[in-house]
């Protein structure tokens, strides 16, 4: 038996409870869903975002069904439970939870802030563009980041092209926005697909904003085909 699949215009449920009985040092948080690319990830984010430390996890995922069955033992960071269980499976289950739109309305162009994921623009990879303001604490780190993520998630980096003419001017423009624009695929040689660009994007969010905490869900629509 395949893996399950969902169709268009349907949504991958998870199921996320966070019990504080089970174990004496530590609130257990049960995950289930159908896995999909970076789903450890943005779990890992999402509790790093909220503060909290991972102390232990067991992972596990059904090869016939596609199941994620995943366990994490977390504390908050004076190693204490969390005081709000029903809130922190609410906020797991609200980034783990996907739909796949409706095929007749396939979003083409997706942006969150400083992050625009384009499968219009090339008629064979996705265009990556990231706006990277100069003045970013991070700046200098920031593309050996985002490589190890591309990385990280199965992304390829077919062709970059980081930086533009502001460059020139940083001494008049310290804090100048530069446009870094990657031609990406996924490890099939493909466009990333829904799902993929939808965990890139809430990933990448992550380490471009540098942990920011406003966790918005992702991604908005920009463009469709009709």
């Amino acid at each position: 038996m395949a893996p399950q699949e969902i169709e268009p215009d349907e949504c991958a449920p998870a199921m996320v409870i966070v019990d504080n009985y089970s174990d004496e040092k530590f609130s257990v948080i049960s995950l289930s869903v159908l896995t999909f690319p970076g789903l450890l990830r943005i779990v890992t984010w999402v509790l790093i975002g909220l503060d909290l430390v991972v102390h232990r996890a067991k992972l596990r995922t059904d090869p016939v069904e596609g199941i994620a069955n995943d366990e994490f033992y977390v504390t908050t960071q004076n190693g204490n439970k969390v005081n709000d269980p029903q809130g922190l499976a609410d906020r797991i289950e609200e980034f783990v939870t996907y739909c796949i739109p409706d095929g007749t309305h396939n979003p083409t162009v997706f942006q969150q802030g400083p992050i625009k994921v384009d499968n219009e623009s090339d008629e064979a990879y996705t265009v990556l563009t990231l706006f990277v303001n100069q003045c970013n604490p991070r700046a200098q780190d920031l593309l050996i980041d985002v490589s190890s993520t591309l990385t990280a998630v199965g992304v390829g980096i077919v062709e970059a092209d980081i930086g533009d003419e502001t460059a020139a001017d940083a001494s008049e423009n310290p804090c100048a926005t530069q446009e870094w624009e990657f031609r990406v695929c996924n490890q099939v040689g493909s466009k990333l697909d829904y799902v993929q660009v939808s965990s890139l994007m809430y990933i990448l969010s992550q380490v471009v904003l540098n942990g920011d905490n406003q966790m918005q869900q992702i991604p908005t629509f920009l463009g469709m085909n009709n």
